[in-house]
């Protein structure tokens, strides 16, 4: 099915081959002041620039499980930094849920974030306004299992060209034989997204160039062109990278990996619900900069327990207002690295929690006071 999307930066033609969700219930669009790419697929199920529910986001977390599949392999699962942080974890843990004992399921998420570690590698997303990415090492109490893993599941909330994900894949996996001993052509590679726009020569090329087995899953597939509005002459409009190291951002959330085996459950158990929150109100949970998952898994508790709840977070992508994007608040992040952010389509009424990692996150953020009334901060306590 054809569709024809017109923006500010230019005009989108979409072919659909292959939808498990329909495009409406999956992606709105947007321009953005990025002159790489000035165009923006907003997913719907993602909890990132549209406020969406929390049962949307664990279906769309549970129909990519499912793709991916029960191993007896012990799985590595990557989320892309920073859109994909949830998702990737969303997807480990699913997986982890459904996989019960057949197979240890691993989660890690690249970050933009410099920690006082030695890097295991680090890549760049060409079309990203803020291109740098970094993966750490595991934590000691899981580098046994890390480098035991058989299957590598990259995660990102869609594929246009597969570059970014592939070079990950040969540079992972290439590390990774290195420190374990063993052949790099022994993974099996699961590249995973909400969206792929790849065809079927792409993804060709894509095995021709590696030593190892790849697949690729997603919920919808096509292909699209852009023609762009060549009056269209976007400028970033601020920071988009760090220069410094992050000493707020938390290794042990993801950075360093996480073993989700039973994860969610525990972790679950362990949140208070805030005393004065009322269910005659909607709560919103906003989750700050990569640090998504554990607000989604507030989020859940809160819609478990009956109160009427949207997930979204706060993001360094500078999206242009238009049909997707009603509004939007700038402020600079909270890690302190002076990186602008921003937060897309924000609520209106109703009550709001700010998650963040740390409480010194919590005390450099301008976000509350730019929401002011019925917000609320939450502190991870993990």
């Amino acid at each position: 099915m054809k569709h024809k999307i017109q923006l500010q930066c230019g005009i989108l033609h979409l072919n659909i081959q292959r939808a498990d969700v329909e495009l409406d219930e999956l992606l709105n669009f947007a321009s953005r002041a990025n002159p790489k790419r000035g165009f923006l697929f907003v997913s719907k199920v993602l909890g990132k620039h549209l406020p969406c529910s929390p049962v949307q986001m664990r279906s769309s977390y549970q129909s990519l499980a499912q793709k991916v599949g029960i191993s007896s392999k012990k799985t590595l699962v990557l989320g892309m930094a920073e859109t994909a942080t949830g998702l990737g974890a969303g997807v480990a843990d699913s997986l982890a849920q459904i996989s019960q004992n057949a197979g240890q399921v691993i989660y890690q998420q690249t970050t933009r974030h410099e920690l006082n570690i030695e890097r295991l590698l680090d890549f760049d997303e060409v079309h990203s306004h803020a291109p740098d990415q970094l993966v750490y090492p595991p934590s000691q109490k899981l580098q046994s299992d890390y480098l035991q893993s058989e299957r590598l599941v990259l995660v990102d909330d869609e594929i246009s060209t597969g570059r970014t994900l592939k070079e990950l894949a040969l540079a992972l996996s290439t590390r990774l034989s290195q420190m374990s001993g063993l052949s790099g052509a022994h993974y099996e590679v699961i590249f995973v997204s909400l969206v792929s726009w790849l065809s079927t020569k792409q993804k060709q090329d894509l095995q021709a160039l590696c030593p190892f087995n790849i697949r690729f899953e997603s919920l919808l597939e096509g292909s699209f062109q852009f023609e762009p509005n060549l009056n269209f002459k976007p400028t970033l409009p601020g920071k988009v990278s760090a220069c410094q190291k992050a000493p707020n951002a938390q290794a042990h959330l993801g950075r360093q990996g996480m073993d989700m085996m039973g994860f969610s459950t525990e972790f679950k158990a362990q949140i208070e619900i805030p005393a004065n929150l009322s269910k005659d109100q909607p709560v919103t949970v906003i989750g700050t900069g990569e640090f998504t998952y554990i607000p989604f898994l507030l989020a859940e508790k809160l819609h478990e327990n009956g109160f009427q709840v949207s997930f979204q977070s706060t993001t360094r992508s500078p999206i242009l207002t238009g049909p997707a994007i009603q509004h939007s608040l700038s402020f600079l992040d909270e890690q302190g690295e002076g990186v602008s952010n921003y937060l897309h389509n924000p609520p209106q009424d109703g009550q709001v929690i700010i998650a963040y990692e740390s409480e010194s996150c919590r005390q450099a953020h301008q976000l509350p006071s730019l929401i002011g009334k019925q917000c609320l901060t939450w502190v991870c306590s993990l």
